[in-house]
């Protein structure tokens, strides 16, 4: 090989050698940057809990996760003022204030190799209650809630304490029932949802409150249980109406002729009628006719000087899912 071809082979070696020298130090510079964090946004506040309650005590952490926090100084402030017994703990507890009543906690830390981080978090306690409504069926004169069946239509309203009378319209609400979000994504002002119950055993309903700065401001989560359908019967007076003392299992029939009423509750209708649904009367297990108007109720007459009879009522709805409830009570005379 000649002198000219060694000499090129030098400089091609030298150009190879000192790019892989400057590529090796470009690596390290980066590799060194990252170990601290530098120009990285990986400070943030972790709440305990997340959403606080008024007057709560609440737990603030450092969440460092790309940040390398080694020989660092922490230093916290509540509402610009410094907690000097806090110094280097990674975190702090405190008291939540008020319906509405704004607190800020700040962390700053700081490393002579390193620019200095901060983060600040801002705790509003906000309450959250969850009004529900179930369309199923209960006398008049229930003053409990209608529980919610199997298929019933559910109306969920939210009611946000912020310790203002500004009205709920003025959130955003994120309602998911089980793994499904209603109504496509956040709403704002959509502070009522309406959904059917599933037909399995429990469904989750949460909703997620955002303020007009989009910050989830509250969350509030519980399971919907599914109520059986209950059957009651209750006597019927032309003169006073519905009894509100239940007819037990037993019932003595004093008068010659008695109205009673089979009050099934929490059925998935507001009304029974023959549209609706199938009711059939038995006495000692043989098919009687029901009232012509109102098919759950019958008229009972006392037949002798003395005797007792099995007083039985089953209802089906003509709905998709079929309820079917039957009870039953022995009424006697003497």
């Amino acid at each position: 090989m000649g002198s000219q071809s060694r000499h090129s082979l030098s400089i091609i070696l030298a150009v190879l050698l000192i790019g892989c020298v400057w590529t090796l130090f470009f690596s390290m510079s980066d590799a060194h940057a990252q170990s601290f964090g530098m120009g990285g946004d990986g400070l943030s506040l972790v709440l305990k809990p997340e959403f606080p309650k008024p007057y709560g005590t609440i737990e603030v952490s450092v969440n460092d996760y790309s940040i390398d926090t080694l020989g660092s100084t922490i230093t916290w402030y509540i509402d610009g003022e410094e907690l000097p017994d806090s110094k280097n703990e990674r975190a702090i507890t405190l008291d939540a204030k008020g319906l509405g009543e704004k607190s800020e906690v700040s962390v700053l830390i700081t490393n002579p190799k390193m620019p200095a981080f901060s983060a600040t978090q801002t705790i509003i306690p906000v309450a959250i209650d969850t009004i529900l409504e179930a369309d199923t069926y209960v006398p008049t004169f229930y003053r409990g809630r209608a529980l919610p069946s199997r298929e019933a239509t559910v109306r969920a309203i939210a009611v946000v304490h912020d310790g203002t009378e500004a009205p709920d319209t003025r959130y955003t609400y994120k309602w998911t029932l089980n793994d499904s979000v209603l109504y496509g994504g956040p709403v704002t002002g959509k502070n009522v949802a309406e959904f059917t119950l599933p037909h399995y055993d429990g469904a989750r309903l949460t909703v997620d409150v955002f303020n007009k700065d989009s910050v989830n401001v509250g969350r509030q989560s519980f399971i919907l249980k599914p109520a059986d359908p209950e059957m009651h019967f209750y006597e019927n007076s032309a003169l006073r109406g519905l009894s509100q003392k239940e007819i037990g299992s037993s019932y003595a029939l004093t008068k010659d002729e008695v109205s009673v009423f089979a009050e099934p509750y929490f059925m998935n209708t507001n009304t029974i009628t023959q549209s609706f649904a199938d009711v059939t009367w038995k006495i000692n297990g043989i098919e009687s006719e029901a009232d012509t108007q109102i098919p759950n109720a019958i008229t009972l007459k006392r037949v002798g000087e003395a005797g007792d009879a099995l007083i039985e009522c089953s209802i089906v709805t003509k709905s998709r899912i079929p309820q079917y409830v039957t009870s039953s009570f022995q009424a006697f005379f003497q």
